[in-house]
């Protein structure tokens, strides 16, 4: 079951991204910064991680070959969609739940690890810096720890958690179908008890566009939704859909959140 929370973007988080619509920018960065903005506006002074950005579209061709370009000046701030996830897991794990917390950037890993060791939950994290990742797992099923926070590209398609954990946060989640259904399976099996339940927990920034209210968290959303859909029609009828995300698409995103095709680069 879906649980979507929408968060209205601060006013210092819509001044951001109001000012990235005054940038030239290749569309596959623009959509990347806007989300980090989401997260933790410092990260746009960095470069991109390779193993960040494989992680965000359906084998997007050619993307090694993006100019994702810094925007510097950018402050770090506890931003209102980290603010909403502490509290999400705070409220979680005093019910005594174990949560998995998705995420992309590492350095999202690593704050959120911080802010929630800060209010006494006992936190596991495995990204790509991980030494021993399965050590780490393994404690996690032992129930040493409250949260694993985690991304996609990291946790391997193996790995079930289904027994030890019931909900899954979404901080930060690609535009790649397969990282999303891979990640939802890790907390559900076919064969469940009947009283067992599984929860996804969507963060979904709102930012303010003129008149009217935007999400690109949303847009992605739904459109992964729309994917899951066809994918699952086409098994049904004994097919398969392979998606592959193209420069068009991208740019169809940044439109419906109110950019200017003409600003892309």
């Amino acid at each position: 079951m879906d649980n979507v929370i929408r968060i209205a973007a601060s006013e210092e988080e819509n001044n951001l991204f109001k000012q990235m619509h005054q940038i030239r920018m290749n569309p596959l960065a623009l959509i990347i910064r806007v989300l980090q903005i989401e997260s933790n506006p410092a990260m746009m002074n960095d470069a991109m991680l390779e193993e960040e950005l494989s992680s965000f579209f359906d084998d997007l061709e050619n993307s090694r070959l993006y100019d994702f370009q810094t925007v510097k000046g950018a402050k770090e701030i506890i931003t209102s969609k980290t603010k909403a996830c502490v509290d999400l897991v705070k409220k979680l794990t005093q019910s005594g739940k174990t949560v998995i917390v998705w995420c992309i950037f590492v350095k999202t890993i690593l704050t959120l690890s911080k802010l929630l060791g800060d209010c006494g939950i006992s936190v596991c994290k495995v990204y790509g810096g991980t030494e021993d990742r399965q050590k780490s797992l393994d404690k996690f099923k032992a129930g040493k720890y409250q949260v694993l926070i985690t991304n996609p590209q990291t946790l391997a398609e193996s790995v079930s958690l289904h027994q030890i954990c019931h909900d899954a946060v979404y901080f930060e989640y690609s535009y790649n179908l397969i990282h999303l259904l891979q990640s939802k399976d890790r907390i559900h099996r076919l064969g469940l008890a009947r009283d067992q339940y599984t929860q996804y927990h969507f963060l979904e920034t709102v930012f303010k566009d003129g008149m009217r209210m935007v999400s690109l968290d949303e847009e992605i959303h739904n459109r992964l939704n729309h994917k899951e859909r066809i994918m699952l029609e086409a098994i049904e009828n004994g097919g398969l859909e392979h998606f592959t995300t193209d420069e068009k698409e991208i740019e169809d995103i940044l439109w419906s959140i109110g950019f200017n095709k003409e600003m892309f680069k």
